[in-house]
């Protein structure tokens, strides 16, 4: 009888002894995480996609592969207005109407050869982002007086296949209000109608799609 009592006392002290050691691995900073304590990492948000804008819109992408970066754009300055009378391809327009277009604008004559060479560009820009919010509006002034003749314009712009806007700018009133001083110039005006590039005479294309496709991202 002593024997199993001796034994029953053993057995329970070594309970003891076994439950407080249990205990103790358990207490917070032993190095041993209780039961269920593992962390669960969050999954990771897919990246928004290039050709996402950040409204959720899909972003106008170049037409162009392997465009430069554009030119600088940070100068702003407000872009004249325009009232001319005559147009073609297009009813009566001005910048009041074109608010929230990104709009090209080009000095020409049709007797100049280097505004030949530019237009090319020009309607490859007008076929590409036309429908994403690109106009441009073509004023024509002339050198010589044959050029002054709006019938020999007309034949120009569709011999050569121009679709955007040609405005008539024969007392240049439009070219001094941009202070031009030479054929071709071109003039980028963004959506709120301020003046973001320029540029005079033949190249930079690609430079020129770039800054059409950077201010027609912009928000």
């Amino acid at each position: 009888m002593l024997n199993q009592l001796v034994a029953r006392g053993i057995l329970l002290v070594g309970l003891v002894v076994l439950i407080g050691l249990v205990g103790w691995r358990l207490l917070p900073g032993t190095g041993s995480k209780p039961a269920n304590t593992s962390v669960s990492i969050p999954a990771a948000k897919p990246t928004p996609s290039m050709d996402e804008a950040t409204s959720g819109e899909v972003a106008v992408k170049p037409a162009t592969p392997n465009l430069p970066a554009p030119p600088d754009l940070s100068k702003k300055r407000p872009a004249p207005d325009f009232d001319n009378q005559t147009w073609i391809n297009s009813d009566k327009l001005n910048l009041q109407a074109l608010r929230g277009k990104v709009v090209l604008i080009e000095f020409w004559t049709f007797g100049c050869i280097n505004c030949r060479n530019v237009q090319p560009a020009l309607k490859k820009y007008y076929e590409n982002y036309a429908g994403q919010g690109l106009e441009i509006v073509a004023f024509h002034d002339p050198e010589f007086d044959y050029e002054k003749k709006l019938e020999n314009v007309q034949a120009a712009v569709k011999e050569r296949g121009l679709k955007y806007p040609v405005a008539i700018d024969n007392d240049a009133v439009t070219w001094n209000k941009y202070g031009v001083r030479a054929w071709p110039s071109l003039f980028l005006v963004d959506k709120e109608g301020q003046i973001r590039y320029s540029h005079i005479g033949e190249g930079n294309y690609d430079l020129i799609e770039a800054a059409i496709v950077n201010l027609l991202n912009e928000k």
